[in-house]
């Protein structure tokens, strides 16, 4: 279940990334939007749908935003640092992939325990 929300969280967040690339904000700024909309919908389907904890739910927003900041700093910096030296659409698909495994971790040990 982890998987498949993460998989439609990140198809979002691709598409919403490449949504306003193409209307010409940054790079960092469109990845930033859509990692926050990959975010929401991560949330809120790993709280009522996966691990089912509704039990000190803004708690669990506040441990989850900080964990996806984590990832999303990763990101912004990474698309920063390498934008130039790579096509940016598999720079952002290669950034999805990293945050997502660091973001996995820190959930399940942290924000879910």
């Amino acid at each position: 279940m982890y998987g498949a929300i993460g998989a439609t969280a990140a198809v979002l967040d691709y598409s919403v990334f490449m949504v306003f690339l193409h209307f010409g904000l940054s790079p960092e700024i469109s990845s930033l939007l859509g990692q926050a909309s990959g975010f929401l919908l991560s949330f809120f389907g790993n709280t009522f749908l996966n691990f089912k904890k509704t039990d000190r739910i803004f708690v669990r927003f506040l441990l989850y935003l900080s964990v996806c900041l984590s990832g999303m700093a990763l990101s912004t910096l990474l698309i920063f640092l390498l934008k130039n030296l790579m096509n940016i659409y598999a720079l952002k698909f290669l950034c999805l992939i990293l945050s997502a495994g660091l973001q996995f971790l820190l959930n399940k040990f942290i924000t879910y325990r």
